[in-house]
């Protein structure tokens, strides 16, 4: 005695010739925008984003900025960057720099010979 479950089986050959004539449903929209989200241009994602910033650190970048360009344009003003022609350059300390008048090189071959 044969069980029901033996004949309803398909064999091999009429599953390979149903396998052409099957329509696979289509994906629900909700799985295909999780895994293909929706890409925006870097700009738009730039524009958008907001960056938070504790308080007194952005107070803290607003009075650093504003003495550069205070020390920039007060340098400016009294001719920091401007050097006339002719005019000495000197590094702040007392004594000058200047080029080096003859150049001798020394060449040091080995460790245990003297040059």
């Amino acid at each position: 005695m044969e069980s029901s479950e033996n004949n309803d089986a398909l064999t091999d050959q009429e599953l390979n010739s149903l396998l052409p004539l099957w329509e696979i449903p289509p994906a629900p929209p909700r799985l295909r925008a999780t895994v293909f989200p929706k890409r925006e241009p870097w700009w738009k994602v730039v524009w958008t984003s907001s960056v938070r910033i504790p308080a007194p650190l952005a107070g803290a970048l607003a009075i650093l900025c504003l003495f550069a360009l205070w020390a920039t344009f007060n340098m400016a003003s009294h001719g920091a960057y401007v050097r006339e022609p002719g005019a000495r350059v000197t590094s702040g300390y007392e004594f000058e720099l200047r080029p080096v008048a003859e150049l001798k090189p020394r060449i040091i071959r080995r460790n245990d010979v003297q040059n």
